[in-house]
């Protein structure tokens, strides 16, 4: 486990992440997933970039949250391969609460971390 569990549910997603910061996390089996959260002030550009680790294949996810509580899936990073980093640039068109998730497409790892930095 690491710092920011429980995450692996929309509804426990760490947060609110800072622009810029680096979260280190594991994704210690293939049930785990990670959420984040960030309230996101403005429209404008989001930079979310995964470094995967060199035994792991994850994946990256945004979702941007709608007024009536659901979320609208809106951008993804799903390059194959182990080791092989994620990126996603996304316009944002609003001002609202924005989630991401790290996915373990295969070969998850309690051991080997991942970093995780959102630049908004």
């Amino acid at each position: 486990t690491d710092a920011y569990e429980p995450n692996n549910f929309q509804v426990e997603a760490f947060g609110p992440v800072v622009s810029g910061e680096k979260y280190v996390g594991f994704v210690a089996g293939m049930t785990d997933y990670d959420w984040f959260y960030m309230d996101k002030p403005a429209s404008g550009p989001i930079d979310i970039a995964l470094d995967v680790p060199p035994s792991g294949d994850y994946d990256i996810y945004l979702f941007l949250a709608d007024a009536s509580g659901g979320n609208q899936y809106v951008a993804k990073s799903d390059r194959y391969g182990n080791g092989v980093d994620e990126y996603i640039f996304f316009n944002a068109p609003i001002a609202t609460r924005y989630f991401v998730l790290v996915y373990p497409y295969s070969d998850a790892s309690a051991s080997a971390p991942y970093v995780l930095r959102v630049t908004y």
